[in-house]
């Protein structure tokens, strides 16, 4: 399909260089899903990472394209496919040849899972999320988990694991994930997100229709100085405001008309 006939959804769109890394990506995204047609001896963690990266990357260039809804959903629903395979793989793959026995888990981690589960969740495949949530673990002291990392934060960490909580019906593992997360400077996002969790949990309209506006706030904000494709809308925000629709908490038509939330992606 070409760009040309399509209307962009992103203001100020560089549309010839979204074009250009649109095409690299489905070129990288074709490449990778031949190699796992090709493996004789079985696909392994790697292969299906390259799949995830790279669909993930050509839906988002589709969105702020303006590529149909449907097909942007497609190509999301096929990197949640792939993700889901690269959890499942985790500890598989021995991290250094000189270290036999040591596994590998630099692929997977809490956060990223947090955000293959949303895109589960946008394009309504619910028991693939709800795998993806009985998969979402960091190894116990994982050295990518601090305060200040840039893998992922403790904040983002326990904000994954109260929405694995939230999946699973476990009120009280949402509660304590909850509690640990901290507004510090630099993640209100993540903070905020947690009043959309709490809100959730607690039925709340009120809670979690606050902590909707606020993350469009930051990420209004976080996009305009930031040129990273993740950044064209909020993924965890809409994620999560399907679990709004699902448990009756909001109506689709209720949801705040914002560039950042692209409610024409949900059925």
């Amino acid at each position: 399909m070409s760009d040309s006939v399509n209307t962009p959804r992103v203001k100020n769109l560089d549309i010839q260089f979204a074009s250009g890394r649109l095409k690299d990506f489905m070129d990288a995204k074709k490449r990778a899903e031949q190699l796992l047609r090709d493996r004789a001896t079985g696909p392994s963690q790697w292969d299906f990472a390259d799949v995830y990266s790279n669909s993930a990357y050509v839906a988002f260039y589709e969105f702020a394209l303006g590529y149909p809804a449907e097909k942007v959903r497609q190509t999301f629903a096929e990197a949640a496919f792939a993700a889901l395979e690269v959890f499942g793989l985790r500890g598989t793959m021995e991290c250094r040849v000189d270290q036999p026995g040591t596994k590998d888990y630099s692929m997977t981690n809490s956060r990223d899972c947090l955000k293959a589960t949303c895109m589960a969740l946008i394009v309504s495949k619910y028991a693939v999320a709800q795998q993806l949530a009985e998969l979402m673990w960091d190894p116990p002291k994982a050295t990518y988990v601090g305060p200040d990392s840039e893998v992922c934060t403790t904040n983002q960490q326990s904000l994954a694991y109260a929405v694995k909580h939230l999946l699973q019906s476990n009120s009280e593992g949402v509660n304590k994930e909850l509690r640990r997360i901290s507004n510090r400077k630099g993640e209100q996002q993540v903070a905020a997100m947690a009043k959309m969790v709490r809100g959730l949990a607690e039925n709340s309209d009120a809670r979690f229709n606050e902590g909707l506006f606020e993350v469009l706030f930051f990420h209004r904000k976080a996009a305009r100085r930031e040129n990273d494709p993740q950044r064209f809308f909020s993924l965890e925000g809409l994620g999560l405001s399907t679990l709004a629709l699902r448990c009756g908490l909001a109506k689709k038509s209720e949801l705040p008309a914002d560039e950042y939330l692209p409610v024409e992606l949900l059925c």
